[in-house]
């Protein structure tokens, strides 16, 4: 709760030292699905603050997205293993999309390419993709949550401190 808060909010840094704790808890205590989830949103966090990559956050979504064997597969985790592979830039948008059949899968999905097109500076191509999210309608998700603020407030980046609010895109 604390990483999405700071993550919605942009301040890198209390975000990037909470992941960091998480990233190196054993999976009994912060689940592989949190890890997943908490790397994809650091990754986009450093690379819209122009920190480019957080290597601890890019190490796990590479081990994953290398992963060949499940001993006891979960149905989510070839999803994310997906979206891993996705966020590395070794399965396009295009082709993703053709395998997310479910509104989640969506909604995960566009959020993550709002993500990306906006670290490019397709602003317009963000906001129509954060559109497309809250169209799933998927209320519980929290990448239907931060769409919802980053359309109504803009995505935020960089440290934020009662001194220093922070940029918006």
């Amino acid at each position: 709760d604390a990483l999405s808060f700071l993550v919605q909010r942009g301040d890198v840094d209390a975000a990037t030292e909470i992941f960091k704790r998480a990233i190196g808890k054993p999976s009994r205590v912060v689940s592989e699905y949190v890890k997943v989830y908490a790397s994809l949103w650091i990754a986009d966090l450093n690379r819209r603050a122009g920190r480019g990559t957080e290597p601890a956050a890019e190490q796990f979504l590479r081990t994953l997205a290398a992963r060949k064997l499940h001993i006891r597969p979960q149905r989510v985790s070839f999803w994310y293993e997906d979206l891993a592979r996705f966020s590395l830039g070794q399965i396009t948008y295009e082709a993703l999309l053709s395998r997310a059949d479910t509104p989640g899968k969506k909604a995960e999905l566009h959020f993550y390419e709002a993500m990306r097109r906006l670290a490019e500076g397709r602003s317009d191509d963000a906001h129509a993709l954060w559109n497309k999210v809250l169209e799933t309608k998927m209320v519980e998700f929290l990448e239907f949550d931060m769409a919802a603020r980053y359309l109504r407030t803009g995505a935020p980046v960089g440290t934020t401190s009662p001194r220093n609010e922070g940029q918006t895109i």
